[in-house]
């Protein structure tokens, strides 16, 4: 993936925009260092790609949670413990 410094952005937007069709995707930096990828796309397909979840942010929340059971011992509940816990949060959280 070709990379472009952050500071080069500002006047280049037409070579920004070949660049792109070019490399499909760019990754920017500053000073060096990755900041952000920008990626091409149309003005059909942008809103889907907005839109949709990130499945690596998503695969990176479940192992987040899943370390929090582990540390706080929840690894080994069973179902039945699983339910009670929902049906009570969700007791709470209507007011019943």
């Amino acid at each position: 993936m070709e990379s472009i410094d952050i500071r080069d952005f500002g006047g280049q937007g037409l070579d920004l925009e070949q660049r792109l069709a070019a490399e499909r995707a760019l990754r920017v930096t500053n000073a060096g260092k990755p900041v952000a990828v920008i990626l091409s796309t149309s003005e059909a397909s942008s809103a889907p790609c907005i839109e949709a979840p990130d499945p690596a942010r998503g695969r990176l929340a479940i192992k987040r949670n899943q370390q929090e059971w582990i540390e706080l011992g929840m690894e080994e509940l069973t179902m039945e413990e699983i339910n009670a816990e929902i049906k009570a949060y969700r007791r709470e959280r209507d007011g019943d």
